[in-house]
């Protein structure tokens, strides 16, 4: 039988609504405190979850642990091909620790389950920095993560709900974002001796250019793919005229901006955008909430224009997200989430 996460106490009978999540984040999420003797240790190892102990046998506190701020992005999985299964037994299937893929210069890893309950499977990913000093390293014995005294490498946690394949992670701003973590997962799960397909897609919710445009404090980068289209280009004669005067099928348009971000009012950036509403391309756009965190505006041949979901919470924690974060997350996002393949936004997939 399975191992079972001690969570029901805390989380069985709560029903909040997201805006909530805080309050139990601060209830769960405390600094760590030294295990109450050999079974509390027993109890913690067989959750998974790795327990350093000082000389007498105790938890090491972590001394990194403090209130801050982490940024969850939202995915879902699902099979795909001729092999079915209930998801937490293709899961089970498809993990194997210590799996790794490469994607564009970083080394991804796949570390042991960290712990799981009937409903819930929460794991890691990362990369490690070869060019640094190796602060972080993948342990092949422990089939895990080990962090030295400074950060030469990125982790990413995440927890997978089983009952509809929802994912709840930590993203990382400017370095991990939501297509570089469903890319990673999806390539580790998708091994060559597994009979499983899986595909990993952002979770993403309806909203107008117009409106997010306006929303976010700058936008900070676009990459976008424009079509030519079929029968006209409406008023986008800058558009015309660079695709027309090049003759090709396609081209892409893509820039990062200055401190001050992008001059929405522009009539090449401005027709770019216009051209892929009109279902003549596709586009991705960041920008920078008023909270400083990361936003992602996609649109995609035949879908509407989205946003990319990310929740920000705080709670108590070191550089990675507390578990009982990610656990309380999917606790609190509805099923039925809309995905999106943000793999179509990648050049290489172009052709």
């Amino acid at each position: 039988m399975r191992p079972a996460l001690r969570w029901r106490r805390a989380f069985g009978p709560w029903r909040g609504r997201l805006e909530d999540v805080e309050k139990l984040v601060r209830r769960c999420s405390s600094t760590p405190r030294a295990a109450n003797g050999p079974q509390e240790r027993r109890d913690s190892a067989r959750l998974g979850v790795s327990q350093p102990v000082d000389a007498s046998g105790g938890r090491v506190t972590d001394s990194e642990a403090s209130e801050r701020d982490y940024q969850v992005g939202l995915a879902v999985a699902t099979l795909e091909g001729l092999f079915q299964a209930p998801l937490d037994e293709a899961l089970h299937r498809s993990w194997r620790p210590g799996a790794t893929v490469t994607r564009y210069g970083r080394r991804w890893t796949l570390a042991r389950i960290h712990s799981e309950s009937d409903s819930l499977i929460i794991g890691r990913i990362g990369f490690v920095n070869e060019n640094e000093i190796r602060t972080v390293f993948f342990d092949p014995d422990e089939q895990d993560f080990v962090r030295g005294v400074a950060p030469s490498g990125v982790i990413v946690p995440f927890a997978v709900r089983l009952g509809d394949g929802l994912i709840a992670f930590q993203l990382r701003p400017g370095v991990v974002r939501t297509s570089s973590f469903t890319g990673a997962l999806e390539a580790l799960l998708n091994d060559p001796t597994s009979e499983y397909l899986w595909n990993i897609k952002a979770a993403v919710q309806a909203e107008d250019w117009q409106v997010w445009s306006r929303r976010v404090s700058r936008i900070t980068a676009f990459k976008i793919r424009l079509d030519r289209p079929n029968p006209h280009y409406g008023d986008d004669d800058k558009i015309e005229s660079v695709i027309e005067g090049i003759r090709v099928e396609y081209m892409r348009l893509s820039g990062v901006a200055l401190d001050e971000g992008i001059n929405l009012d522009d009539d090449l950036f401005r027709q770019a955008v216009n051209h892929v509403l009109r279902n003549y391309g596709r586009a991705s756009i960041s920008g920078v909430e008023a909270d400083g965190s990361e936003s992602t505006w996609i649109k995609l041949r035949d879908m509407v224009a989205s946003v990319v979901r990310t929740i920000r919470i705080r709670a108590v924690g070191d550089r990675e997200v507390p578990d009982e974060v990610l656990a309380q997350v999917t606790q609190t996002v509805p099923g039925g989430q809309t995905a999106a393949d943000l793999h179509e936004l990648d050049p290489a997939n172009e052709g």
